[in-house]
Parts: C-alpha cells; sequence; structure tokens
C-alpha cells in the first residue's frame, strides 16, 4: 500500500509538472507571436513608426510574460487547494489556462498599443535616461578608483603589521617632534573637554536634581490624557443625547528643580499647619513661609543660572569640540593615512622588481609630498585650536553664572536665617518655661 500511494504521489507531481511547464511554453509563444505580430502588421499609423520600437517593444513582451507567470502561479495555487482531486484539477487547467493567457496577452497588448499612441515621449525618455547612465559609465576614472582601492588596501596592511609588532622601528616614518607634540596637546584639550562635559551635560534639562522627577512625569502623562478625552468629549457630544462633559483647562506647567521642589513643599507645609491653628500664630508655620519666601528667590536665581550656562558655556564647549578640534582630528588621521601609504609605497619599491622600480620611486615621491603638505595642514589647526581663547572664556562664563547663584541662594537664606533663628529661640523659651511649671 505504502509503495502504491508513494507511486502515486509521484504520478501526479510528474502530471502537475508536465501541466505547469506546458502553460508556460505556450504562454512564451503567444507572447512572442504577439509581439511579432503588433511589430510587423504596423498596428501603429504610419505617422508615427517609431513609437513601438526598441524599448516599447520590449516592455510588451515583458508584460506578456508576466501574465503568463500569473497563470502558471494560479496553476500552482489550484494544485494545493486541490490535491486529492488532481486530475479532475488537472483536466480543468488544460482547458482553461490556455484561454487564460491568451486573454492576457491580448489584454496586454491592447494597452500597450494605447499606451506607446499617447505617450509619444516615453521612449525618448528612455533613450535619454540610458544615454545619460552610460555617459555616466563612460566618464567614470575606473583607473583611478582602482589605484585608490590599491591604496587603501596596501594601507590597511601596513597598519596592520605595524599594529602586530612585524615591521621594523625604523620602517615607519618618523613625524616631525613639531606635529607629536602638538598632538598630545591637542588629546589633552580633548580629553579636558569631554571631561567637563561628562558632567555639565546635566544643565541641557532643568529636571537634573528634582526628586520627584518620575512620579510626577507618570502623573502628568495621565492627567493629560483625561483632559484630552474629556475635551474631546466636550466637543463631540454636544448636539447628542449623550450628557457632554464641560472642557477643563490642563494644569499650568511648573518649573522641576529641586529649589523649586523645595519651595512649594514648604508653602505646603506652611499652608496646612496655618489652616489648622486658624486664628492663632504658629511658629513653625510662620517659619515654613519664611522658608518658602527664601527658596522662591533661589529658585528664580537657578533658572536664569541655567539658561547662562546652557548658551554662555555648555552650547560653546560643544561646538568647539564638535568643530575645532574635531577638524584638527580628521587632519591628524590624514596624516595618519597618508604615512601608512608612504610606508606601503617603501616596502612596495623595496621587493619591486627591475622593471617596476621607476614606478614603485615615483609613488614614494608623490606619497612623500602628500605626506608633507597634510602635515602642514594638521600643524596649522592644531596650533589655531590650542590658541583659541574660546574654553577659557567659556569657563569663565560657567563660573560667573555659578557665582551669581550662589551668592544669591547665600543672601535669600541669609536673609530668612535671621528671623526663623529668632522664631526658633522663641519656641524654645516657651517649651522650657512651660516645663517649669
Amino acid at each position: 500500500m505504502l509503495i502504491e500511494n508513494t507511486g502515486s504521489a509521484a504520478r501526479d507531481f510528474c502530471m502537475l509538472e508536465r501541466n505547469l511547464l506546458s502553460h508556460l511554453k505556450l504562454a512564451l509563444l503567444l507572447s512572442l507571436l504577439s509581439s511579432s505580430v503588433l511589430l510587423r502588421a504596423r498596428l501603429v499609423p504610419e505617422d508615427k513608426p517609431t513609437h513601438l520600437s526598441g524599448s516599447m517593444g520590449t516592455a510588451v513582451a515583458s508584460l506578456q510574460f508576466s501574465a503568463a507567470i500569473v497563470a502558471v502561479i494560479a496553476g500552482g495555487y489550484e494544485y494545493y487547494y486541490g490535491y486529492d482531486d488532481l486530475r479532475k484539477m488537472h483536466a480543468f487547467l488544460v482547458a482553461v489556462k490556455p484561454h487564460f493567457a491568451l486573454v492576457s496577452v491580448v489584454v496586454a497588448t491592447v494597452f500597450l498599443t494605447w499606451l506607446a499612441l499617447e505617450l509619444h515621449p516615453l521612449e525618448t525618455y528612455t533613450m535619454q535616461g540610458w544615454n545619460q547612465l552610460s555617459s555616466s559609465i563612460s566618464s567614470f576614472d575606473f583607473g583611478a578608483s582602482a589605484n585608490k582601492i590599491a591604496k587603501g588596501f596596501n594601507s590597511s596592511v601596513q597598519a596592520t603589521r605595524e599594529r602586530f609588532g612585524t615591521v621594523a622601528p625604523e620602517e615607519i616614518t618618523e613625524l616631525p617632534q613639531e606635529y607629536r607634540d602638538l598632538e598630545a596637546r591637542v588629546d589633552a584639550l580633548k580629553s579636558a573637554h569631554l571631561a567637563l562635559l561628562k558632567i555639565t551635560n546635566v544643565y541641557e534639562t532643568e529636571t537634573y536634581d528634582y526628586p520627584v522627577q518620575i512620579a510626577e512625569s507618570v502623573g502628568e502623562l495621565s492627567t493629560s490624557i483625561g483632559v484630552g478625552i474629556t475635551n474631546f468629549a466636550s466637543t463631540n457630544l454636544k448636539g447628542t443625547n449623550l450628557p457632554a462633559p464641560a472642557p477643563i483647562v490642563a494644569p499650568a506647567q511648573q518649573h522641576k528643580t529641586l529649589p523649586h521642589a523645595l519651595g512649594r513643599s514648604a508653602t505646603a507645609a506652611a499652608t496646612a499647619i496655618q489652616t489648622t491653628n486658624a486664628g492663632a500664630e504658629d511658629k513653625l508655620g510662620k517659619a515654613l513661609a519664611l522658608y518658602a519666601d527664601g527658596w522662591e528667590k533661589i529658585a528664580a536665581a537657578r533658572v536664569q543660572h541655567d539658561d547662562t550656562v546652557r548658551n554662555s558655556f555648555l552650547h560653546p564647549w560643544q561646538q568647539t569640540l564638535s568643530t575645532s578640534i574635531n577638524v584638527a582630528v580628521k587632519a591628524r588621521q590624514a596624516v595618519r593615512v597618508s604615512r601608512l601609504e608612504l610606508d606601503a609605497a617603501k616596502q612596495a619599491l623595496k621587493n619591486a622588481g627591475p622593471a617596476k622600480q621607476e614606478q614603485a620611486r615615483l609613488e614614494v615621491e608623490n606619497a612623500e609630498d602628500d605626506l608633507v603638505q597634510k602635515t602642514e595642514v594638521a600643524i596649522s589647526l592644531m596650533k589655531a585650536v590650542l590658541e583659541n581663547p574660546e574654553p577659557i572664556k567659556n569657563l569663565n562664563e560657567l563660573a560667573k553664572a555659578q557665582l551669581l547663584f550662589f551668592s544669591t541662594a547665600a543672601e535669600s537664606l541669609s536673609g530668612i536665617q535671621g528671623e526663623v533663628e529668632e522664631l526658633s529661640v522663641a519656641a524654645e523659651g516657651e517649651y522650657r518655661k512651660s516645663r517649669d511649671h
């Protein structure tokens, strides 16, 4: 029984294969015949004899072949869902697929004939595009590109050999001492910028010291969603039988800094105490109110401090790093690549045969000239970076902003501290007096 089922499946597969191949061959034949008839029978008017030549004829055959492929895919789809009754399906395919292929050929031919009559510039545009592509290819300098690729490969090999220590120190071209000194100083300058930016980047956002940022962000998100839904319902339920809620206004945005948080919390605490002690003077409530007033002034100074730090220090400091310093670093990278190319050229000259000695010597001379030029450019750029006074000016602005903020904070706190101390002494005296009795 197993052998019989296996043989039946094999026969079914062969039947499917013959069926699909026969329809593919038929579709190809009809496509070629229709294209030939279309072009030979002059279905295009005489005053437009070139509209269907060249690329248009190819488009006709391509679309007709695509239609034939669709027919073959449809046959496979029918086979997949009708495997149990493949013999009946085979008869259906044999009867239907030729007609489907023929109809697709006719439809494609009619459509493309109309397209050829209506779209006169089609072939012109196609030929222009091809001519532009051909011109671009012909103007491309393959020799220069190949030479560049070869230089890059040789430089990579040279760098790898140096990294693994297989190159003698005397075979590595030594750069000028001035260049090496400037290189070390630029590295130190870049490290200084990165070290300070690592900490001062927190000034980009005012929430860097806000203690309840995560909790308040979640609450604000839920509030924002609720306000949006309520206002949407208020607008869209008007004129319906459903009750429309009254529109609400989203709560005003507030600064999220530690001074603002201290001021708000002290105000809330003072309000809570003074509310429960209405009509009576409470020293703690008064002290909390004084403390809140002091931190409100500090909070205002904090906002100004952060703006000044961002605009006068942080952004210029980042700009120096991303422009002047990075330009000098890229110039140094160009020097390194040029030096590797020179050493690779020297190695090639050393290993070159008599026939290639002259060409190799010329490449070494060109590489030496290139290295000298790029070294001079890099030295000039590194000197400009090191002589730039902007980093010191930026650092001075940072110190000034911090001095102003901390002096304002000290002044504000010293102004309230005296009164809070008086309240503290009075409260302590009252406490001791009550204990003595």
